[in-house]
């Protein structure tokens, strides 16, 4: 049986904050949460700080260029050592 810890979820951001903040809570149960940063401002960039420093399952990847939606996912199910992948992004 799959358990929430055999999945990471991979989420693609760039400057949509309101729209993480409201989405990103419903995955809180899964083991491993990857949140690809494609270089958005620095206030766009505080919610995923904030959250990340109060959920350890979190981990932000800080992009220094915008690389895509595409760039973004395949990068982070690459990094994934689980042996299933969720990604999202609008």
């Amino acid at each position: 049986m799959i358990t929430y810890d055999d999945i990471t979820v991979g989420m693609v951001h760039f400057n949509r904050p309101t729209l993480l903040m409201q989405t990103l809570p419903s995955y809180l149960k899964f083991g491993k949460i990857f949140v690809w940063d494609n270089a958005s401002t620095a206030q766009n960039q505080i919610p995923i700080r904030a959250l990340a420093a109060k959920n350890k399952n979190i981990e932000p990847i800080w992009c220094g260029k915008n690389v895509g939606w595409p760039g973004a996912l395949n990068t982070m199910i690459q990094k994934s050592d689980t042996p299933w992948c969720i990604v999202t992004g609008k």
